[in-house]
């Protein structure tokens, strides 16, 4: 894996696929630990018998740390991290989540599509989100199974920027639906890769799961994020709201109320951080409507 040219290939385009990422031993290590949580139904003497397995009765997913080092050292692997560190640009690099996941043939049960979305804005942060420098986020998906069209790919459209779409929608959402957006459904493409491969993209990139076709078979993966120690609002709390919540009004008034010590237990920077911009202390007023942003002001104007 050529670290510098996958790096650039992510900031041309949003993501890189990088097939062979694991090596024979490491992919049959991994599979076979992915398999004490969700086992293969169609392995044994009762192979083939849809109803011999009830994969509707495993976890959804199964959060880092795993019972396997075979799995533990996926998001830790340094090619992984000196990609990281060079998106990032920085060295102080924290791994954010990580968990994993399976989908199985239709023949087990019905999965969904999801809407194309991108992951700046997520349960992790109560932020506007920035995409330069040390303040992206760098996702991760290794296939353990071979993805091909019928079995869940990924689907990418493109960097938001790139599509001319916001990060966060009118509707409070980081996601797209078909009907307001189908110029993007239209532009979507699967990443088909072989098993073993690496999905790495940023956090701006309009993407989605897709549901598993094939009637048969599975379809097993590692996910994870990382973040800079810088983005230190970005962290494992996962915030039971988002902007298109019910609640949302009401902690908006809480954080509109609160003073910028009170919102630094929250993860918010402090004042004369340099995560402060006239972008986004603009943004932040669009997310809690009458806050007093003067603390937040950069000092510095920036050129209109």
């Amino acid at each position: 894996m050529n670290v510098e040219a996958v790096a650039e290939e992510i900031e041309a385009r949003g993501y890189a696929l990088i097939p062979g990422f694991l090596s024979a031993g490491e992919l049959e290590q991994a599979v076979a630990a992915i398999e004490e949580y969700f086992p293969d139904p169609e392995a044994g003497p009762q192979a083939g018998a849809a109803d011999a397995v009830d994969v509707g009765a495993f976890k959804h997913a199964v959060p880092f740390p795993f019972a396997s080092n075979a799995l533990n050292r996926l998001p830790l692997d340094p090619r992984v991290i000196a990609v990281a560190e060079r998106l990032l640009s920085t060295r102080d690099i924290l791994l954010t989540s990580s968990y994993v996941q399976a989908k199985y043939g239709t023949a087990y049960g019905e999965t969904k599509d999801q809407s194309l979305h991108n992951d700046t804005w997520a349960v992790n942060s109560l932020l506007p989100p920035r995409t330069d420098g040390v303040y992206r986020r760098l996702f991760g998906i290794v296939y353990l199974t071979d993805v091909t069209a019928g079995t869940a790919p990924t689907y990418v459209a493109g960097r938001a920027g790139d599509l001319g779409v916001p990060l966060i929608t009118s509707e409070r959402r980081a996601t797209y639906s078909s009907a307001e957006y189908p110029g993007l459904y239209e532009r979507e493409r699967p990443v088909e890769a072989p098993k073993g491969s690496l999905l790495l993209f940023t956090g701006d990139l309009v993407h989605r799961g897709s549901a598993y076709r094939d009637r048969y078979g599975r379809r097993l993966a590692l996910f994870f994020n990382l973040h800079s120690a810088a983005a230190r609002w970005t962290g494992k709390h996962l915030w039971a709201l988002l902007p298109s919540s019910p609640g949302w009004a009401t902690f908006q008034e809480l954080i509109s109320e609160l003073t910028p010590e009170q919102r630094q237990l929250l993860g918010f920077p402090e004042p004369g951080d340099p995560y402060w911009t006239a972008d986004t202390v603009r943004r932040l007023c669009e997310l809690y409507p009458g806050i007093d942003v003067t603390p937040y002001e950069p000092a510095v104007r920036e050129p209109a």
